[in-house]
């Protein structure tokens, strides 16, 4: 008899040690993975302060390629801008850029647009110099001296080359820019005319001046 009461309190023991070693086990475990998140944590702030304490000379560095979206006041007035670029190196940056602008009345259709093609060169963290070449073409009707029911009409071109400045900030794969001040020179033009005398495309449609000049550019964009 006291050899089985002797086996009941070494069994029940066992089993009290053996609950007491996996409950310590559990919470063992769970303190692991909750170090473990800790770790996971501090990582991802770590990284997301390395991204804001570089600056964005640093953030350029192993980018390829870039894609702009603005609002541009060149040519014929404001328009959108978008653009393409490729990074030769993390200072040159070549572009290709699309502009249009319309400016739709109740009897005028006034179509502006433009090609562009340049570089951007960078002096320092976010300043840079631009340069390009750029083809444009307009389109002008009016209705609203019609003869016969026909529309006055002139296509008119022009091409030439600009310069600017300006600061584009990049942040890991986001930019933000602005083209503060450029001009553009015109080397050419051609025009077309259509229902026109010479007369009434001087005092409807004018074109551009040689030499134009605008003021402060905002877009935005990504690179990788």
């Amino acid at each position: 008899m006291k050899l089985l009461f002797i086996t009941i309190f070494l069994l029940t023991s066992y089993q009290v040690k053996a609950a007491d070693a996996d409950s310590a086990t559990l919470k063992s475990s769970d303190k692991d993975i909750e170090i473990q998140n800790l770790k996971a944590r501090v990582k991802e702030l770590e990284k997301m302060s390395d991204i804001q304490r570089k600056t964005s000379r640093e953030n350029r560095q192993k980018k390829s390629i870039s894609f702009d979206f603005g609002v541009a006041s060149k040519f014929d007035g404001a328009g959108g801008l978008i653009s393409a670029g490729y990074f030769i190196t993390p200072s040159t940056l070549s572009y290709i850029s699309w502009y249009g602008g319309d400016d739709n009345r109740s009897t005028i259709t006034d179509r502006s647009r433009a090609v562009q093609l340049g570089a951007k060169l960078f002096a320092g963290n976010s300043f840079y110099f631009r340069f390009e070449g750029y083809y444009h073409w307009n389109e002008y009707e009016d209705s609203s001296i019609s003869s016969q029911g026909q529309f006055y009409q002139v296509k008119y071109e022009d091409y030439g080359v600009a310069s600017g400045i300006g600061n584009q900030w990049q942040y890991d794969w986001f930019s933000f820019g602005i083209d503060w001040i450029g001009f553009g020179l015109k080397l050419g033009e051609s025009k077309e005319e259509e229902n026109f005398t010479p007369d009434l495309f001087t005092a409807i449609f004018e074109p551009d001046e040689d030499f134009y000049l605008y003021l402060v550019n905002f877009y935005i964009g990504a690179s990788f």
